[in-house]
């Protein structure tokens, strides 16, 4: 258990830390702990946004070092949220052509995008160093 409180603690030292590696331990027990957390703070609900905004920058990083954990760049996870960002302005700001169309393309990608997201959950890092630094700490 203190090995677990440990990989979440260590997402809040590394506040803004985006270089280096996260195990897939860390970025669950980060993910997973929040979200558990923000269930529980949204029943009031200035302290599920205070907490949501807490967690932001160091859910980020520790994004971004899992990245770095499967040998890839960091800017995947900008520009898959960036994705999600111009197809939610597209939808609210189009309003012209086929509606059903539009939101079955719009699914697909998202599914996409999700299943990338998966990946980052699911796939062990690679073994030994790479060109992000030594193999991340997972006690």
């Amino acid at each position: 258990m203190n090995a677990i409180f440990d990989l979440y603690i260590n997402c809040f030292r590394k506040y803004f830390v985006f270089n280096g590696r996260a195990s897939r331990l860390e970025f669950l027990t980060f993910s997973v702990a929040n979200f558990i957390f923000i269930e529980i703070f949204n029943l009031v609900q200035v302290i599920g946004w205070v907490f949501s905004l807490a967690i932001s920058a160091p859910g980020i990083a520790v994004s971004v070092r899992r990245l770095h954990d499967l040998n890839r760049s960091g800017w995947w996870f900008f520009i898959s949220y960036s994705i999600i960002i111009i197809l939610g302005l597209a939808m609210g700001i189009t309003h012209d052509g086929d509606e059903e169309t539009r939101l079955v393309i719009i699914s697909i990608i998202l599914m996409l995008l999700s299943a990338m997201g998966i990946w980052w959950y699911l796939f062990p890092g690679t073994k030994g160093p790479n060109r992000f630094g030594n193999e991340a700490y997972c006690p």
